[in-house]
């Protein structure tokens, strides 16, 4: 039977990572927004296309809801975030953590779970790469992490509602995600 494992990392959560070692993907977010705290689940907002998404893409076989949230480990996807120590949706970086705080969740992420790959929704107010140290594009990232070289590392468009605007021009990041996951898995 497949559990989330509670965070070993440092900071606690009100809802904690999905992970377990060796997923073919993790989905990292900047921190749980405030809905998702209150409900118990992940990418609970009503506007969210989180759900929606990862159906449309084929990495689920139907559109899960909010509360089945911890089926995504049997399907071979983890989530987690960056910030564990707020619950935001703030519109800016004013209330980020250090650099070198969100580098260290990133590499502490990557060395206890070692995913495949890491796949970030959205670019997530700078927060990506503050912790990656460098500028990042949508989609698959060329450049990787020295310490995880065989890590890809991916940057969604962000499912928030509030993206709604740019979000249908850059959904083909989510599908080559899709085919690289299914490809290889």
């Amino acid at each position: 039977m497949h559990i989330a494992i509670q965070d070993k990392l440092k900071g606690s959560s009100v809802i904690p990572d999905l992970l377990k070692p060796n997923l073919p993907l993790v989905i990292c977010s900047r921190a749980i927004n405030w809905n998702s705290t209150k409900i118990g689940h992940w990418y609970e907002h009503p506007s969210n296309r989180f759900w929606k998404t990862l159906h449309e893409i084929g990495l689920t076989p139907n559109e899960l809801r909010p509360s089945d949230d911890h089926k995504l480990l049997q399907l071979g996807i983890g989530l987690t975030v960056l910030v564990k120590d707020q619950a935001s949706i703030e519109q800016d970086c004013t209330h980020l953590p250090e650099k070198e705080v969100l580098a260290d969740r990133l590499r502490d992420i990557l060395r206890c779970y070692t995913p495949s790959r890491l796949a970030f929704n959205g670019k997530c107010r700078g927060a990506v790469s503050l912790a990656l140290g460098m500028d990042v594009c949508w989609g698959l990232n060329e450049k990787v992490l020295d310490d995880f070289p065989n890590t890809p590392i991916w940057v969604l468009p962000d499912t928030s509602g509030a993206n709604n605007r740019h979000f249908p021009r850059l959904f083909q990041h989510w599908r080559d995600l899709s085919k690289d996951v299914r490809r290889t898995t």
